[in-house]
């Protein structure tokens, strides 16, 4: 994922524009829970359980990555992974 940004970086340098990716894991949005087949709150919160974390992260928490990104003018080149610690399990 890393190597796949790295031409776009050469690529933009010259315009002083970044490239970044944020890789996302389970967010808590209705076409998740359409996907999984999640209907009920009591649902999300039992599947969400087996999480790191406990739960899914909320579309606020995943919004707040792409907010620190864009409000930090020195990150480039980084892939952001933001799944309550999923990927490690």
């Amino acid at each position: 994922p890393r190597s796949t940004l790295f031409p776009y970086t050469t690529l933009f340098r010259s315009r002083r524009l970044r490239v970044n990716t944020v890789r996302y894991g389970s967010i808590d949005t209705p076409l998740m829970r359409g996907a999984a087949g999640i209907s009920t709150d009591e649902a999300a919160a039992e599947a969400g359980a087996g999480m790191l974390l406990g739960r899914f992260a909320t579309p606020e928490e995943a919004a707040a990555t792409a907010v620190f990104l864009m409000a930090n003018n020195y990150i480039n080149g980084q892939v952001i992974t933001v799944d309550g610690g999923q990927g490690l399990a």
